[in-house]
């Protein structure tokens, strides 16, 4: 005789396991994965990546938690690694496909999220970012 909890948790991963399955097989998903190997295997955009990201963090740590504002030169600088970034076909395929899966993930996570703060499926008004990037915690 089985379980009833477990017959409902062999329900949801058999969901989570179609949504995943579901998102493999989706064209975009697929083409975003490929741009990531072949970033993976290009050290010269991976370097060009790591210069910018590595600059554009510790611009941020100075400033939030030293509060020392980014010169002008500081600002530069980081404009022709992002340029660089972007110059690199690897390098600007990558970021784009590194968004599009952080966008996709976040609104899975932001849709279950609300399921369970809410008890039900949200409807697509409850989904509507606040704060304008859903920072206010009361989304």
């Amino acid at each position: 005789m089985s379980n009833p909890a477990e017959t409902d948790s062999t329900a949801l991963i058999n969901k989570v396991r179609d949504l995943c399955e579901f998102l493999a097989a989706d064209e975009h998903f697929a083409t975003a994965q490929e741009q990531i190997k072949i970033f993976d295997g290009d050290e010269v955009a991976q370097d060009a990546y790591a210069v910018w990201q590595s600059t554009a963090s510790e611009l941020q740590h100075r400033y939030q938690h030293e509060g020392i504002k980014p010169t002008s030169q500081d600002l530069k600088e980081l404009e022709e690694l992002q340029q660089a970034v972007n110059a690199n076909e690897v390098a600007a395929n990558f970021v784009e496909a590194n968004d599009e899966m952080n966008k996709l993930f976040s609104s899975v996570m932001k849709m279950v999220q609300k399921t369970f703060q809410l008890g039900r499926a949200p409807t697509d008004d409850e989904l509507i970012e606040c704060c304008g990037s859903g920072g206010c915690g009361s989304c």
